[in-house]
């Protein structure tokens, strides 16, 4: 049985964050019981033209002890010292995540054979940090990353959960914010170069790295917590070998007005660190870049998109960023126009299986 303060709580209200993240911050209801047997991915009637690839277990996830757990604005604190965490509760449907399928669906079968569709649901800290004790009390991102898996049609799935999930140890969410740090991001687009068959996909190691301290992220806004805020984040990012070779232009969300400037703004306020990538989310960015693969990708994506996309710039030859809550011509004929020969769809599971998923379909018919 779900917490029934969170069903409450999603009834009443659903609250959006401020800045860069605008995911919407609920805790939305239990999975729907329009038959679990119909989201197992083992079901060929639902996988049948689909590229997801099914694997791993979700009891296969690290054991996670509560410390000193209490939750505030729906957020849940858990942990203490340097070790605290602040936890986005999470209550995904299948009912949204089975019409953000069929959306994507309708973008692979709108772009026709010669244009790669990929889905990349991103897991949020939820999936790996929440206290084992407590699972059974809130929806699975596992179990609806895989309802959504199983309804794909033609799409080439990016399956990362696994991937981040053996990485879990590592600092690969932020504490005190609701996105990933960009080492998460950088696993995540390895999985992806590799679904794509990307062969130029540089190590960790050849990137400049720059760490900044005392970063307190959203998380620690909304729980109003005098210890999180006492244990701030390290926020480390990570800039390609050919950045200077980058010709980066930002368009308003008509795709008019262009403006060139640069990938990353260093020259943040700590409280907005997390854009250092890109900048303003309501802006489309144009990435021109030294490859020569006759390759175009163009990424659909909410706020955690942002972080994705300094990994992949040694991999295509034109990058275009549009951010799915700003985005105001029609993305069919956007991804038409600029030669797209890869779409990605990457957003968190509070997107997939949210209302902001909406925003998705909306943009095929503007």
């Amino acid at each position: 049985m779900k917490k029934l303060t969170a069903l409450i709580f999603a009834a009443v209200t659903a609250l959006t964050f401020v800045g860069c993240g605008g995911e919407n911050f609920s805790v939305v209801k239990e999975p729907s019981s329009d038959s679990l047997a119909s989201s197992d991915p083992s079901n060929e009637s639902n996988t049948n033209g689909s590229e997801a690839s099914v694997k791993g277990d979700s009891s296969s996830k690290k054991e996670v002890v509560a410390k000193d757990e209490y939750e505030n604005n729906g957020v849940l604190i858990n942990g203490e010292g340097d070790e605290i965490r602040a936890i986005e509760l999470y209550g995904g449907s299948f009912d949204l995540g089975s019409k953000y399928a069929d959306t994507v669906n309708s973008y692979k079968e709108k772009l026709g054979d010669m244009v790669n569709v990929y889905n990349m649901c991103i897991p949020t800290s939820f999936a790996y940090y929440l206290p084992t004790k407590l699972e059974n009390e809130y929806a699975s991102q596992y179990d609806n990353i895989r309802n959504i898996q199983s309804q794909l049609k033609n799409v080439i799935d990016v399956d990362i959960y696994d991937t981040l999930q053996d990485h879990s140890d590592e600092y690969i969410y932020f504490r005190t914010d609701h996105h990933w740090q960009p080492l998460g991001a950088y696993y995540a687009a390895q999985v992806f170069a590799q679904r794509a068959g990307i062969t130029q996909f540089p190590e960790l190691s050849t990137y400049e790295k720059t760490v900044y301290e005392g970063f307190l992220g959203t998380l620690e806004g909304y729980a109003e917590s005098n210890e999180l805020a006492q244990h701030p984040d390290t926020f480390t990012y990570y800039k390609p070998a050919n950045l200077a070779s980058l010709t980066t232009t930002y368009y308003d969300t008509y795709f008019a007005n262009p403006v060139e400037s640069s990938l990353f703004f260093d020259n943040f306020e700590m409280k907005n660190a997390y854009s250092t990538f890109l900048g303003d989310d309501r802006e489309i960015a144009q990435i021109d870049t030294n490859v020569q693969n006759n390759r175009t990708l163009v990424v659909f994506k909410d706020s955690f998109g942002n972080a994705l996309v300094p990994f992949l710039t040694q991999s295509f030859e034109h990058i275009y960023v549009c951010d799915i809550r700003y985005f105001d011509i029609n993305s069919v004929s956007f991804c038409q126009n600029t030669g797209a020969t890869d779409v990605l769809f990457a957003t968190c599971m509070f997107t997939s299986t949210g209302q902001n998923g909406n925003r998705i379909a909306d943009m095929m018919n503007q």
